[in-house]
């Protein structure tokens, strides 16, 4: 129940801050992207999902704002850049690290410190790895791999990880008459395997669908990661600090972590037990504890 509390708590109160203008800069290529920013003291660019408006991430913002300056991208195609256009030559993974180079210059910072969570931490080992001497600080939270290659065994650990509850209402929604309905009643089966706790997936995973999300962007942007996305070797470049927050019950495999600590030797790794993909939604205490000592200077 408390971790429910704090859960609910984060989420209002960061949505309220984060009722300001949304501010604008344009792109290399003269795209009009937009961005929102709260709070006092050092810049973070928070990253989270593919084609989910950057709203999602606003339960991050109560917890951080107060020591840092909070900054939320919105993704080409999603949120506030929803006008954007969205094909394959602007949705992918070069153009999404050139768009933060961008909002970097815009800023007038000299380097960033970049926290991502899933795709959002395999954009910031893209930046990272096309700009290594302009990021400081990296936090890679529930991260994907440094390679497409964690895909599989992910999906495997989903698969084995739905209750029979789940499974047989799966089932019974395949067949639901109103299929937009049907569509996402499924998808919130989908999202309970992500974490340790079912029960509480089961009361806070609506809470997603409170959010805008463009299916087209990240279909796109998945389409690019199988075939493009390899970081390994020019993430070897990166010199700066390095936090991997790895939750102990996260269906992205573990190695994943290791091998990204291969890459940049200087990473460390910080397990949250009890825990699966999203810690500020399972253990909340426990990562905003951790986020505000990893992200010191």
């Amino acid at each position: 129940m408390r971790k429910l509390v704090i859960f609910f708590y984060c989420l209002f109160t960061a949505a309220s801050l984060m009722g300001q203008e949304p501010e604008s800069f344009q792109t290399s290529d003269n795209e009009t992207l937009y961005f929102t920013r709260a709070g006092d003291g050092p810049a973070i660019l928070i990253l989270g999902g593919a084609g989910w408006e950057s709203k999602i991430m606003t339960y991050w913002v109560d917890s951080l704002s107060a020591d840092y300056e909070c900054i939320l991208l919105d993704y080409r195609g999603a949120g506030n850049s929803g006008n954007a256009k969205v094909d394959s030559s602007t949705i992918n993974m070069g153009r999404a690290a050139q768009d933060i180079e961008d909002l970097r210059k815009h800023l007038g910072l000299e380097k960033l410190t970049i926290a991502g969570i899933s795709y959002g931490g395999g954009l910031a080992q893209n930046y990272a790895s096309i700009y290594p001497k302009h990021i400081k600080n990296m936090v890679l939270v529930s991260t994907i791999g440094s390679d497409y290659s964690y895909d599989k065994p992910f999906t495997d650990n989903v698969k084995g990880r739905f209750y029979p509850r789940e499974k047989d209402s799966i089932q019974y929604w395949k067949s639901y008459p109103d299929k937009k309905i049907a569509q996402r009643r499924i998808a919130m089966q989908w999202l309970k395997p992500y974490f340790y706790d079912h029960d509480l997936a089961e009361k806070v995973v609506p809470e997603f669908f409170k959010f805008k999300w463009n299916g087209k962007v990240s279909y796109l942007m998945y389409k690019d990661l199988r075939t493009n996305y390899d970081v390994k070797e020019k993430l070897k470049n990166y010199k700066g600090k390095c936090t991997i927050v790895r939750p102990r019950q996260d269906p992205i495999p573990c190695q994943t972590s290791y091998l990204i600590k291969e890459l940049i030797p200087q990473a460390e790794i910080v397990f949250i037990e009890k825990c699966g993909h999203f810690p500020a939604m399972e253990r909340p205490d426990v990562f905003f504890k951790i986020m505000k000592e990893v992200l010191r200077d």
